[in-house]
């Protein structure tokens, strides 16, 4: 793994939130929704705040995932649909992580490295999660992926 030239946070615990452009979110002709998607670790946008990707899905997906963290699973890999980004999260202390962020490929490069508190990144999950519901309910919107947010959503509201 190369980690030139990425950002360390590791001596202090940062802060990684879930962040999505309400206003860009679209369902397809398909039926996906779509809509610009992003982390944000310390205020710095990774990908980029312009980054588009199938919201709904990547959502749903990173709810169960980072779920599954806070209730004792080691890692978690938190990946955006298009393109070769990751959040890789290591179970740190039982309630912190210790998170990636990376572009894969031949030779993945770690952009960033940090520390987070995991409850604190599932709630921002889910609030956004609560968000893009909201959107796609006020349009109407429905799909699979949709109710499979829904539930998962609903799930982590029961557990926590």
């Amino acid at each position: 793994m190369a980690k030139q030239g990425h950002t360390d946070h590791r001596n202090r615990i940062s802060t990684l939130l879930i962040k999505c452009v309400l206003a860009t979110i679209a369902q397809s002709p398909s039926g996906a929704i779509l809509g610009n998607v992003y982390v944000e670790l310390d205020s710095r946008p990774f990908p980029d705040v312009g980054w588009s990707d199938f919201v709904v899905v990547i959502l749903c997906w990173w709810i169960d995932r980072l779920a599954a963290l806070t209730r004792g699973q080691k890692t978690a890999v938190l990946s955006f649909m298009d393109g070769p980004f990751e959040v890789r999260a290591s179970d740190y202390d039982g309630t912190t992580a210790e998170i990636e962020l990376v572009r894969r490929g031949t030779r993945s490069t770690t952009l960033a490295v940090a520390r987070i508190n995991t409850l604190t990144l599932l709630s921002s999950i889910e609030l956004v999660a609560a968000d893009v519901i909201a959107v796609c309910d006020r349009h109407s919107w429905d799909s699979d992926a949709l109710e499979r947010l829904r539930e998962s959503v609903r799930r982590e509201r029961v557990q926590h």
